[in-house]
C-alpha cells in the first residue's frame, strides 16, 4: 500500500508509475520456505528454524485477489512470483494449479499483463508451460544447477540430470530462449564449481552453457557450503573446509584453473556490465532506443565479452600450469583496450543524453 510508504519512497514510486506505467513490477510473495531437500540450500534451513510448516503455499484465489488489487490500484501488469516451486513437483499437482491459475488470469483482464515465474526442472512439462504462456508467462528461472550426475551427487541433489536435459528441450521448443535479447527470457540457476570438479566435468558444463547461450555471470559460480547445511558437514569430513573457512580442491592444479577462470571472467563481466547497462535500461525504460548505432554497437560489444568469457574458459581448462597466467593476463589486456575505445568516443555519455539518466551505474539502477 503506497500510503504506508516513507514520504520518499512513496513520491518516487508515484513518478515511476506516471512516467513509465508498464516498466513497475510488483513482486507476489506466494509461498514461505521450501520444500526441498537439497543439501546445499540454506532456504530450508532458514524455513526450519520457525515454528509450523517449513513449507506453506498461498492458495491460488489469494493470488489472484493481490492481482487484481494492485492492477486496480496501481495500474501493475508485471508480476514477478517470489516462489522456488510455483509450480508442484508431482506434474499432475501442477498442471491442476495452473488450469486454475490462467483461468483465473484470463478473467482479470490485465491488459499486455507478464508474468515472472520460477520452478524445477522436474516440474517442467510442455502442457503447463504452454497454458501459462498463453496468458502471459515471458520470463522463467528454473533451477538447473548442474548436469553432470557425479556433481550432482556431490551436491546432494536428488534429481534426474536427464529432466535437466528435457526440460531445457521443452521450454527451447516453447520459445524460451537464455538469450538476454529474446522476448521470452529463461534464466537458470547452475552451480559449475565444486571441491571434486574435473577438466572434464567443467567442460560438460561450459559446452552445456554456451549451448543454450546461457549468460556467461554462471561460469563463476562456486558450491558454498553455508553454515548448517549438510553439504557444510561434507566439506568438513572430506577437508574441503579448514577452520577459517577456505575451501580447497581435491586436485591442486583444477583449483588453479577455477580461480584463473573465476578471475579473468569477472575481469571481462566488470567491462560486460558498462555496456549492457544502457540496454537494459532502454528495454526495461522502453525507451525504443533500439535503432541507435551506438545501441548496436553496445550490443556487438557485450557479444564479444561473451564470447570471450567461454574463450577464456576453454583455454584454460586445456593450459598447462605455467601457461594459465598469459592466457589471463593476454583476456584482460584485451578488455583494457576495448574500454579505452568505448571511454575515449563517449558512446555511454551520448547515451546518458539520449535516455536522461544522470547517473548509468548498476547500483543507481537497481
Amino acid at each position: 500500500n503506497l500510503d504506508d510508504l516513507p514520504f520518499m519512497a512513496r513520491d518516487v514510486l508515484e513518478q515511476l508509475l506516471v512516467k513509465y506505467p508498464g516498466v513497475v513490477s510488483a513482486r507476489i510473495i506466494s509461498s514461505r520456505g521450501c520444500y526441498m531437500f537439497c543439501e546445499y540450500c540454506s532456504i530450508q534451513t532458514f524455513a526450519k528454524l520457525q515454528d509450523g510448516m517449513a513449507y506453506r503455499e498461498r492458495s491460488v484465489e489469494n493470488l489472484l485477489q493481490e492481482m487484481d488489487y494492485l492492477h486496480k490500484k496501481y495500474g501493475i501488469t508485471r508480476f514477478l512470483f517470489e516462489d522456488d516451486n510455483f509450480l508442484p513437483k508431482v506434474k499432475e499437482r501442477a498442471l491442476k494449479k495452473v488450469e486454475a491459475f490462467c483461468e483465473g488470469v484470463k478473467k482479470l483482464h490485465i491488459p499486455d499483463i507478464r508474468l515472472h515465474m520460477q520452478c524445477r526442472p522436474d516440474s517442467v512439462s510442455e502442457e503447463v508451460i504452454s497454458k501459462l504462456k498463453d496468458v502471459g508467462l515471458c520470463d522463467l528461472f528454473i533451477g538447473i544447477e548442474n548436469i553432470n550426475a557425479e556433481d550432482m551427487s556431490f551436491f546432494g541433489r536428488k534429481s534426474d540430470v536427464n529432466q535437466h536435459l528435457e526440460a531445457m528441450e521443452i521450454l527451447t521448443r516453447l520459445g524460451f530462449s537464455c538469450d538476454i535479447n529474446e522476448e521470452r527470457r529463461l534464466r537458470i540457476g547452475y552451480i559449475i564449481f565444486n571441491p571434486e570438479s574435473t577438466v572434464e566435468s567443467i567442460r560438460k558444463s561450459v559446452d552445456f552453457l554456451k549451448k543454450y547461450h546461457v549468460t556467461p555471470k554462471k561460469l563463476i559460480n562456486e558450491l558454498r557450503p553455508y553454515d548448517h547445511t549438510k553439504i557444510r558437514e561434507r566439506f568438513i569430513e572430506r577437508g574441503y573446509l579448514d577452520e577459517q573457512g577456505n575451501i580447497s580442491y581435491k586436485d591442486s592444479l583444477i583449483q588453479k584453473k577455477v580461480s584463473a577462470i573465476c578471475d579473468t571472467v569477472r575481469f571481462i563481466l566488470k567491462f560486460r556490465n558498462k555496456v549492457r547497462l544502457p540496454m537494459k535500461l532502454n528495454l526495461e525504460m522502453e525507451l525504443n532506443l533500439n535503432g541507435q548505432d551506438v545501441m548496436k554497437q553496445l550490443d556487438r560489444l557485450r557479444e564479444d565479452c561473451d564470447q570471450n568469457c567461454y574463450k577464456a574458459a576453454y583455454e584454460i581448462l586445456d593450459a598447462k600450469e605455467d601457461e594459465i597466467e598469459p592466457i589471463c593476463r593476454t583476456y584482460r589486456d584485451m578488455i583494457e583496450v576495448m574500454s579505452a575505445n568505448i571511454d575515449e568516443k563517449d558512446m555511454l555519455g551520448s547515451l546518458k543524453k539520449m535516455m536522461d539518466v544522470g547517473g548509468l551505474e548498476a547500483g543507481i539502477y537497481r
